[in-house]
């Protein structure tokens, strides 16, 4: 799961009961006042909207919608708010005439590792751990990932991955005020968990430096790739504690069975992605970009998937991932997805 940490006031909604004009519009000044510090400071990334009952106020935006790419935010940047309104649990702080105003809580990389402050240094990695829990790290079996991974999709790592390992997923989502299973930083190369490998990860780290694709593509090839070379387990499936469940691709066979496989059209914008996962009972999103870029390599091989995601933004419009598509592959999404919905018949 590929999460961003950026204080994003996506819709901030006004009531506010002034009787005098000046007194509203010295709301709206200290507003945007603030949030320009904030602009400045490099700790809001967003949209803004104000607005008392159905007259608009301010609109503005600012910082970047890609702290990778250095893409600027603009008011109408579609973001992935599924992912971030389960990370900041609150999008903004709602106003009221008193202007109460606060930050989202967020806890940066540094302050919330910490507590990590014994290290154990391999080829390719820097651990970092509680004490007394470093005997859980699994070296051998992430360096065997990592070399695997680079030589397959021919990149080289910047540094070291710094793996930060928290006792326990309850401890680290306490820290970081949100569920997840796992992170991954490009700009720090860095990643944090609760087990003592990551091969997910660690894979979103490796595609970082190829492109950063829509969500579709950069789960999808994660999760195609999620192999334990250590153990010579070249099956997809999710493998960081036993039991391991079915792999990836057998999980689709049974939700396609199901009639509950989402039409690729409607899952192709990361935000349209990400809020179809983010309301899921089951998981289905993920398990189905990753038996499609799995349907992709094996048929067309890895070459074409690196060049897509060369080629196709985090933020890439429907029109435009289709038009790429077509160009690299030499058909339309449409007709491959009749292909790769035949294919999982044969698996």
């Amino acid at each position: 799961m590929r999460l961003r940490f950026l204080i994003i006031f996506l819709l901030m909604f006004i009531s506010v009961s002034c009787a005098q004009t000046n007194k509203e519009a010295e709301l709206v000044r200290q507003i945007k006042d603030y949030t320009e510090g904030l602009i400045k400071n490099d700790q809001f990334s967003g949209a803004l909207l104000v607005a008392k009952n159905d007259n608009v106020l301010l609109t503005m935006a600012g910082g970047e919608a890609s702290k990778r790419y250095h893409v600027p935010s603009k008011v109408d940047t579609k973001f992935d708010l599924g992912s971030i309104s389960s990370i900041s649990q609150k999008p903004g702080q709602f106003l009221n005439e008193n202007i109460s105003l606060k930050q989202t809580n967020q806890v940066s990389l540094k302050n919330a590792t910490a507590g990590l402050t014994e290290k154990l240094e391999s080829e390719n990695f820097i651990f970092h751990f509680k004490p007394g829990d470093g005997k859980r790290v699994e070296v051998e079996r992430s360096e065997a990932f990592h070399k695997w991974a680079v030589k397959y999709l021919g990149v080289i790592p910047p540094k070291k991955i710094d793996f930060y390992m928290f006792p326990s997923v309850e401890e680290m989502n306490k820290i970081f005020g949100f569920r997840f299973g796992g992170y991954a930083y490009p700009d720090k190369f860095a990643l944090v968990t609760a087990f003592p490998w990551h091969n997910h990860e660690c894979f979103h780290l490796y595609v970082s430096l190829i492109g950063n694709p829509p969500r579709l593509f950069s789960e999808g090839i994660v999760i195609a790739h999620e192999f334990d070379p250590y153990n010579n387990v070249w099956i997809s499936q999710w493998n960081r504690r036993k039991p391991y469940p079915e792999p990836h691709i057998k999980i689709v066979k049974k939700l396609k069975t199901r009639g509950v496989l989402y039409p690729m059209d409607s899952i192709l914008e990361s935000y349209d992605f990400d809020s179809k996962v983010s309301s899921e009972t089951f998981k289905i999103g993920y398990e189905q970009a990753g038996a499609w870029v799995s349907y992709l390599v094996e048929k067309y091989g890895l070459g074409k998937m690196k060049k897509l995601i060369a080629d196709i933004s985090y933020y890439e419009s429907k029109k435009e991932i289709k038009n790429k598509f077509a160009e690299i592959y030499g058909l339309s999404i449409a007709d491959a997805e009749t292909d790769w919905l035949a294919w999982l018949d044969t698996k």
